[in-house]
């Protein structure tokens, strides 16, 4: 049997189907990884050129924390967000690549304490970065 790109034309029928549906498999494969890293790419992009927060009126007794979230992706961090600002006192919160969070928050109306005790962190877990 003949070597190379000319043993296609010799080889029999079903070992050139299998050789056309290994082909098929690996372009999926193929898809499906540069549909991840243009994703990854975008998640990126949106991160370093998104407005750096809410504009926030600084008050007397403003203070604030970070967060590292134990969250599996970026998507999650919309979840907790929202769950941080449904605090009252929570002026404002950032989210910064992989699973930080800072917290702007009125020290007179709540405190870290009650900032890491939410719910929402007996399933993702934090702890406050100093």
């Amino acid at each position: 049997m003949k070597e190379g790109i000319f043993a296609l034309k010799f080889a029999d029928k079903d070992t050139i189907k299998l050789i056309q549906e290994q082909f098929k498999m690996n372009n999926k494969i193929i898809i499906i990884l540069v549909v991840l890293v243009t994703v990854l790419i975008g998640v990126m992009a949106f991160q370093t050129f998104s407005p750096k927060g809410n504009v926030v009126k600084y008050e007397a007794g403003d203070a604030e924390i970070k967060l590292q979230v134990n969250i599996p992706c970026a998507g999650h961090a919309s979840l907790i967000k929202n769950y941080l600002l449904e605090i009252e006192g929570v002026k404002n919160v950032d989210f910064k690549l992989p699973y930080y969070f800072i917290v702007s928050y009125n020290s007179t109306k709540t405190s870290q304490e009650k900032i890491v005790g939410i719910d929402v962190f007996k399933q993702y877990p934090a702890r406050i970065i100093k």
